[in-house]
């Protein structure tokens, strides 16, 4: 022990012994105590610096009554998926506009480039196949001829995919019916829109299939042969929808296609039933020396309108071509 004292080593019962030995004359030093507290955000660095947690506040604790104002649940609340979270409403407004301005910024870009090599205006517009055949055929033509140096794009597609493009900003305006579905509060308040008329289903025949004038039931078009539009269309689940709740049997479509090519299946030969939209119902009966059926029950559809986004003002050509859309309405209607 001697030997070690000697040394300057000690062991751990050197601790125990008098006041006057090396071991303990070290322990007993003391450090110097800051006589101010610690700066409370240094306070939590230190606690989570020195015992990886923070023990006297979580540093969150001050802005919890903001955080509240400002979210509407809590994490325990929010649903996990395989792929995360699902956002909130906030969250997805917050979104959705971010998307949307980045759609637009992407498009004024190119549109600025392709200004600079040659000023044409473009206007792209969505629409379904039967809408585009019927309404806009007459006022893009006109719009062609008049400004030769505009462009217009026409683009087709079922209501709910034209939809999600107009609120992504991919589409000036769609001219169409509304998707199938509920519009969330903040998808309606965001549009702008204006109704061009009500819609329904419409049947039209070879007019020696069945003579016009007369209400049909819609029962007795069930011995014929169905043409019909896509099995994802308004039109078919319209159909669907009355004829169960008629408890009548839903037919199968011997032929599906687009409006064009059921009017002429039906136009070509005797025996079939087509299946349209009115507009292009009363387009190609007008073309193609169809009759136009009355069917009772009548089964209607979302209305056909111009709907744009709010916070876009539409350009002097989308003016110009939405009041030539007025007067393909009157006439197509004029009957």
């Amino acid at each position: 022990a001697q030997e070690d004292s000697r040394r300057g080593q000690g062991s751990i019962f050197d601790l125990g012994g008098g006041d006057d030995t090396p071991a303990t004359a070290a322990h007993t030093q003391r450090l110097p105590v800051p006589a101010e507290e610690f700066d409370q955000r240094e306070l939590l660095r230190l606690e989570k610096e020195t015992l990886g947690l923070y023990v006297s506040e979580h540093p969150l604790e001050r802005v919890r009554g903001d955080l509240r104002r400002k979210t509407d649940c809590a994490l325990t609340d929010l649903e996990r998926r395989r792929d995360g979270v699902t956002l909130t409403a906030f969250g997805q407004s917050l979104t959705h506009d971010a998307r949307l301005i980045v759609n637009k910024l992407a498009r004024l870009e190119s549109e600025l480039t392709e200004l600079r090599r040659n000023p044409i205006r473009t206007l792209r517009a969505g629409a379904p196949s039967y809408t585009g055949m019927s309404l806009l055929s007459r006022p893009v033509a006109l719009i062609a001829a008049r400004h030769q140096q505009a462009h217009v794009e026409i683009i087709d597609g079922i209501a709910g995919k034209l939809f999600d493009m107009l609120m992504a900003g991919e589409l000036d305006f769609v001219i169409g019916s509304l998707p199938d579905r509920n519009l969330t509060d903040e998808e309606a308040a965001m549009l702008h829109v204006e109704v061009l008329y009500p819609d329904e289903v419409r049947f039209v025949a070879h007019p020696d299939t069945i003579k016009g004038g007369r209400q049909v039931p819609i029962e007795d078009l069930l011995q014929y042969s169905w043409v019909m539009p896509s099995k994802d269309s308004l039109v078919r689940n319209a159909l669907r929808t009355a004829l169960l709740k008629q408890r009548l049997p839903v037919p199968p479509a011997t032929v599906e296609s687009s409006p064009p090519f059921i009017g002429a299946v039906v136009a070509e030969q005797p025996g079939f039933i087509g299946l349209l939209r009115s507009d292009s119902a009363a387009y190609l009966a007008q073309r193609l020396n169809l009759t136009l059926l009355e069917v009772s029950p009548r089964i209607p559809l979302p209305p056909v309108a111009i709907f744009r986004l709010r916070d876009s003002e539409p350009s002097d050509l989308a003016v110009e071509l939405f009041a030539l859309v007025r007067v393909s309405v009157r006439t197509l209607f004029r009957d």
